[in-house]
């Protein structure tokens, strides 16, 4: 609620809720985040990118208003790092 604070990014090492598995099945959700309890925090819609680890498919998808990004490297794979742009 902070008046100079325009948008928010998160970034985690977690993914932030099981629907971005896109029906994978996932036994270790030790690093599932709860993407609800954060969402209900952000009384603004403030929070608009969520960059997230600990899943190795990309993702680049918005659901409710929030970007969510994952650029994994996986198995030894060559890894292109990805430039994401942010707009404010």
């Amino acid at each position: 609620m902070h008046g100079d604070v325009e948008q928010i990014i998160i970034v985690t090492n977690g993914v932030p809720n099981k629907t971005l598995y896109f029906s994978q099945v996932n036994k270790d959700y030790k690093t599932l985040l709860d993407l609800d309890i954060c969402i209900e925090s952000d009384t603004e819609n403030k929070v608009k990118y969520w960059a997230f680890g600990s899943y190795n498919k990309p993702v680049n998808i918005t659901k409710n208003s929030i970007n969510f990004i994952n650029h994994p490297y996986y198995k030894g794979i060559p890894y292109w790092p990805k430039r994401i742009s942010l707009e404010f």
